[in-house]
Parts: structure tokens; sequence; C-alpha cells
């Protein structure tokens, strides 16, 4: 019996995206360690079994993407802008499945990009769209703050323009259209809510209430306030490390700081992503 392992691979990016996903749910938006580099130690056997069929240069590709993407993530992960989670799925889905030749439900080919270009690209649309539809309900004011209304109104008609001329031109299909107008929808949204849907992504705590890995949400806080924690912490950030942990705890300070702990559970995007990718291919090429 051969074993169809495109079949594999593309199963079992699907399989482990869903459970990253359950994970950030349903456990607190906390992955255990176990599965999170068990998940990366399969993506890398999978790209070892290109060496045994033979095709040597598709593993050393698989091997040189993964580390892009790990290093790439880990860079972005220490400054406060994901979690590292979300790095090791990004990892383990990109060594799992290097490369897609045609999506499922699709015929335009994808010029042998990186997979997990793809996943990339449409798990931002998906965050981008998420955002205000989760958010936003959750606020407890509909007021929109003085001067996003004229930025979000310039967004909206820059979108606006740019799909009348895409269209007149006849350089993008029906797709690229509802692409735009989806990210024209989150674009509009966020700006006109984005404090209000900071302060429904923070919750306010003591240094003895702070985890490592937490990302403080420096957009809320003033410039004295940054100064004054900076003054107690030399290794203050966005991103909560153990040691900036230990010399507040030091300093006995009791005030609270802004901290994302009701952040959207972004495996919710990268699984939508990885679906799109799957069985639409790089949304940017179907766009075309």
């Amino acid at each position: 019996m051969v074993i169809d392992f495109t079949t594999v691979r593309i199963a079992s990016v699907i399989a482990v995206a869903l459970a990253y996903m359950l994970f950030d749910l349903f456990n607190k938006r906390n992955v255990p360690s176990l599965f999170a580099y068990g998940s990366m130690a399969y993506g890398a056997l999978l790209t070892v079994i290109y060496f045994v069929d033979g095709e040597y240069y598709t593993m050393l590709l698989s091997a040189l993407i993964g580390t892009v993407v790990f290093g790439l993530g880990y860079v972005v992960y220490r400054v406060g802008q994901i979690g590292l989670g979300d790095i090791t799925e990004l990892t383990s889905v990109s060594l799992m499945l290097p490369f897609q030749s045609l999506p499922l439900f699709a015929t335009v080919p994808q010029f042998g990009l990186p997979f997990i270009l793809s996943v990339v690209i449409a798990s931002g649309v998906v965050a981008l769209i998420f955002v205000p539809l989760y958010y936003i309900p959750k606020s407890k004011s509909r007021t929109v703050e003085k001067g996003s209304a004229a930025k979000a109104a310039a967004i909206g008609a820059a979108y606006i323009a740019f799909m009348g001329f895409t269209a007149f031109m006849g350089i993008m299909s029906v797709y690229g259209i509802a692409l735009l107008a989806a990210l024209m929808f989150g674009s509009v949204f966020t700006t006109l809510y984005e404090t209000r849907i900071t302060v429904s992504m923070v919750k306010y705590l003591e240094p003895n209430r702070l985890e490592a890995d937490d990302m403080i949400a420096m957009n809320v806080m003033s410039k004295t306030d940054r100064a004054w924690f900076r003054k107690r912490s030399r290794h203050f950030g966005q991103l909560i490390t153990p040691v900036m942990i230990r010399e507040l705890k030091a300093k006995r300070v009791r005030r609270k700081l802004p901290v994302y702990r009701q952040g959207i559970p972004f495996a919710f995007p990268i699984f939508i992503g990885v679906l799109l990718s799957v069985l639409f291919g790089n949304l940017l090429i179907l766009a075309l």
C-alpha cells in the first residue's frame, strides 16, 4: 500500500490548526508545551520524509522555510506582538506543508510560493474582519472618538476608489473585489472604535498577578506612566518577562498595568486561514 503523503500533509495541517484553536478557545488560551513542541517535531518528521523519498531539495527548502518562520516569529514575539503558541503553530504548519501545488477548490497555480505565506495572508484578512465583529459588541460605549470618523471615512474612500479603478481596468477578479470590500469593512470599523476595541482587550493587573509572556497595552498608557514604570524596572517593555516581574515585585509596585488578557484567540483566524488556503490557495493570487 502506497501512502499519499500529500493527503497526509493536508490533513495534518488542518488537524493541528484545529487543535491549536480548541486549546486557544477552551483551555484559557493556553497551549500545552508538550503539544506545541510535539507538533513541530511532527512537522520536522514530515520534512525528513522528503529525504526518504529522494526529494532532497524540497527537504532543504522546507527546513529553511520553517527556520525563517520561527526566527521571524520569535523576533515579533520578543517585541510583544504575537504569542509563542502562534509561532509554534505557524512553524509546524510550514514544516508539514511547505508548498501547495493546486488548492482543492480552485485551479489557480501557486507559482511555488510557500504555503505558510498563503496562511499568513488569509489569517490576517480574517483577523482584520474578526476584530470589530468580536469586540465592538463587547464595548460598553458606541461613541465614536473625535477624529476617528474622519480617518475611517478617508480609509473607506481610498478603498472604494481603488476598487472602482481595478474594476474599471479589469485587473482584479470578482474575488478580489470581494476581498477588498471585506478588508474595507474591517479597516473602517477598527479605526472608528480603535480605543474601545483596545480597552475591551485589556485587564488592569498589579505586578503580583502578571505572568510571563503577558503583553502590555502600551497604547493606552500615558508617557508619564511608561516613564514611571521604566524607572522601577530596567527590563520594562511590551512583553512581560520573569525578570521584569521580579523587579516590579522587589520595588513593591502596586500600580496596575493594562495587560492584554482578553485579546482575540488568534488561533481562530489561523485555523480559518489554513482552511481558506487549502481550499482556494493564496488569496492575493485568487484576487487577480
